[in-house]
């Protein structure tokens, strides 16, 4: 298609890239948007910290203390482990 009903060309699609979906998900974090962060994190098989926050927030406590886990042991040097770990007390 060459345009909308106004005539007006259409914007190119864009891939995004699991960086870009990364950062989005961050954004949706920030913003409060848990639900929408853990699913745009599934979308590319991120592990991030985060979810386990997410997951919290959402009503699924046991996997997000799983996920918490499993994020400290990938990674024992992030430095946002204590502030995600205290959302959990």
């Amino acid at each position: 298609s060459t345009g909308d009903a106004s005539g007006e060309p259409l914007a190119p699609e864009i891939e995004l890239t699991a960086n870009d979906r990364a950062q989005i998900a961050m954004a949706l974090y920030k913003h409060g948007r848990y639900a929408d962060a853990l699913a745009t994190w599934d979308q590319i098989g991120s592990k991030n910290i985060y979810r386990s926050v997410c997951l919290l927030k959402t009503g699924r406590r046991a996997e997000g203390v799983t996920a918490l886990l499993q994020a400290v042991e990938a990674e024992p040097k992030n430095s946002a482990i204590p502030d995600v770990a205290s959302a959990f007390c």
